[in-house]
């Protein structure tokens, strides 16, 4: 409480919460109004008494006026006062004038040429210091961000919800990445289709927005949200914490000895690519010629540092080299002549022509799939074929069928047409036919590797023999009992024009195997895919199926792998490891502490069950690895083993298998 007012004193009261106050000399009691108006107090209110008038002041307010109140009842202390501004008012309107200032200041300062120099929030990485050099120093800004080409007035949009910056900062992104990912699956989690990654992943109620954190794996996620600029040139855009990678996952990873899963199967869960079966060399093969089953016959340690596994000529030649050999000796044909029984198709109506005397005498003998699929690229042929079969042999036919011998001549008809047309237009005709196969021109070495050096010789030497010398030929005719690896030779006994591979990896066979299986996924999908299955047969020449494995669809072969390893692809799995760092540890240099091998029996059950060629050896426990990674020793931290971005090819997709290694837990 106040204390008594002294009606000649000045106040001292400042009003702190009001914005006006008393500046006269003899202040009111009360003060000016909140709007700066006098109050015009008095300093008693009269009482009357009779006809008179009496003042009322208690004493607390001074006592009762010497003067008393007026003739007409009026107080004769009257209080008037000059409203000033108090110092609350006089502080807000200066923190006005400067917010005013300063915001003024920032319109013109953002609207200006140089806002960007301002506003940068720090120095970029390394990786993406020349966005600011040179020609591309005026973009600055802009080059990442769509804001920073954007006016104030679009910024303000943009913070209002009126508009939208466009393009995106991740699409600004693929600007320059976009040999890297494919923009279609760049903001998919992992680069990976949605209903893929869903099917192999055990989601369920997690893809649903939870309390716990958890994200939609339909909602996508920008590049900023792992890869974090302006923190200076050392710092990696790369590097990520396992918080940013369990903001998605359900399960949560604190430690990898105690929480992580074990590894299933892991590294031998997906097929290997060539058909190499350690536990059946170890105990089978190696064991019956008496040679040890030694890991560094096959693997030695690369340049830098992990394990390159040596090629066939090394590894594995001194063994196969001689079936192999064997399997070719008697060459593949181009084209070869059935024997017919020429006047049995001449009483049903069906005139082939001339035809080889020799050859003349019965239905036998089968056309090569070479032949066949040649064939195949013309209509009437591929119709006659259908008619008999793709894989027909003449000694199927049906004698007492005038439509499997009219389907019969047409096709002899059209084979004969084929070594006309060799003869006229050479090798061409046979580039010409496997474009139509593939509905594509091929490449220069895709030609080199389908005619491996025929000879127009060869080619006229062949029709001569069978159809007689043309009368402008003039070619010196080779001898047909040349017979070498790798060269061209005529085979009297089986009417055939023969190649004979140089053995394993000839060009030749393999670019043959590839084109059919190109050809059946065209129009003459049916007449191919026999084909590819009688050429990479477990006995076709070459033996090829025996080690290379081959990719289906459906049933039907869609892809031979004739590498363990695609050096060129960009398609890598969501783990990764190297062994490098590994090896400088004594006891991992003999590979045997962490690959074992398991007995023949189980790997043999093993491969049947999961139906795709097994490697032999037994899973790899996840205790091998969590003995040293440890936080405090070599690392816990998920990137250390695991890919975020999945990738194959450029085209972000990946192989359901791929998948189902990383999302199985």
């Amino acid at each position: 409480m106040r204390g008594p007012l002294d009606p000649q004193g000045k106040s001292d009261y400042p009003r702190p919460n009001q914005p006006w106050q008393c500046g006269a000399d003899s202040p009111c009691p009360l003060g000016p109004t909140a709007g700066g108006q006098c109050t015009h107090g008095s300093g008693c209110h009269p009482l009357q008494q009779g006809d008179r008038w009496l003042c009322n002041r208690s004493d607390l307010r001074g006592g009762t006026c010497g003067d008393g109140p007026t003739p007409d009842g009026k107080c004769c202390i009257q209080f008037r006062c000059t409203p000033v501004g108090s110092q609350r008012s006089r502080r807000g309107r200066w923190v006005v004038g400067i917010f005013l200032a300063t915001v003024g200041c920032l319109l013109m300062l953002l609207s200006s040429g140089w806002r960007n120099e301002f506003i940068v929030p720090g120095p970029l990485s390394r990786s993406h210091a020349t966005l600011i050099v040179g020609d591309a120093k005026e973009a600055r800004c802009a080059s990442c961000h769509a804001a920073g080409g954007a006016t104030f007035t679009e910024w303000l949009q943009h913070t209002t919800g009126s508009a939208e910056l466009d393009p995106t900062q991740a699409a600004l992104c693929m600007n320059c990445h976009k040999e890297t990912f494919s923009r279609k699956f760049a903001l998919s989690a992992h680069n990976v289709p949605l209903d893929e990654l869903q099917g192999k992943t055990t989601w369920g109620e997690e893809a649903q927005r939870t309390s716990e954190g958890r994200i939609d794996p339909a909602d996508p996620i920008a590049c900023s949200a792992c890869h974090r600029e302006h923190r200076g040139l050392e710092h990696s855009l790369t590097a990520m914490s396992n918080e940013s990678c369990q903001a998605c996952h359900k399960q949560t990873i604190d430690h990898f000895a105690t929480d992580h899963p074990e590894f299933n199967d892991w590294p031998y869960r997906s097929s290997t690519k060539i058909a190499f079966d350690h536990a059946t060399h170890s105990g089978k093969h190696f064991a019956k010629e008496k040679q040890e089953f030694a890991c560094s016959a096959c693997h030695v340690e690369g340049e830098s540092g992990g394990q390159r596994t040596l090629g066939y000529e090394v590894s594995c030649a001194s063994c196969h080299d001689a079936e192999i050999n064997t399997s070719l000796a008697e060459g593949i044909s181009l084209v070869s002549l059935p024997t017919l029984d020429v006047d049995l198709l001449a009483e049903n109506g069906v005139n082939i022509g001339a035809w080889p005397q020799a050859a003349n005498f019965d239905f036998d003998g089968r056309l090569s799939p070479v032949t066949r699929l040649l064939l195949a690229s013309e209509p009437g042929a591929s119709k006659a074929m259908s008619v008999l079969g793709s894989n027909f042999s003449f000694f199927d036919v049906d004698i007492e069928d005038p439509q499997q011998l009219k389907a019969a001549g047409d096709v002899v008809l059209q084979l004969k047409d084929l070594i006309e047309k060799l003869d006229s237009n050479g090798s061409e005709e046979i580039v010409t036919r496997a474009a139509k196969l593939v509905g594509r021109p091929l490449t220069l070495e895709e030609q080199m590797g389908l005619l491996a050096n025929l000879s127009p010789s060869a080619i006229v030497d062949y029709r001569n023999r069978w159809f007689g010398q043309r009368k402008d030929a003039s070619i010196e005719q080779p001898s047909s009992s040349h017979k070498q690896s790798g060269v061209w030779h005529r085979d009297d006994g089986s009417f055939a024009l023969r190649y004979r591979p140089a053995g394993h990896a000839d060009p030749w066979l393999r670019q043959w195997l590839d084109l059919t299986v190109e050809s059946s996924k065209g129009e003459q999908a049916n007449i191919a895919s026999q084909q590819v299955n009688e050429m990479f047969a477990p006995t076709a020449p070459g033996l090829c199926s025996t080690c290379h494995t081959a990719e289906r669809r459906d049933g039907k072969i869609v892809k031979i792998h004739w590498q363990a390893k695609q050096p060129h692809t960009k398609q890598r799995s969501f783990t990764h490891f190297s062994h490098t760092p590994h090896l400088t540890q004594q006891q991992l240099r003999d590979c045997s502490s962490c690959h074992r091998i398991e007995p023949n029996e189980i790997a043999a059950a093993a491969a049947a069950k999961q139906n795709f060629h097994y490697s032999g050896f037994a899973a790899m426990e996840k205790d091998s690895c969590a003995t040293c990674h440890t936080s405090r020793a070599a690392g816990e931290s998920c990137t250390q083993c695991h890919h975020y971005h999945v990738t194959a090819g450029g085209n972000g997709l990946v192989s359901p298998q791929v998948t189902a290694n990383f999302f199985e837990k």
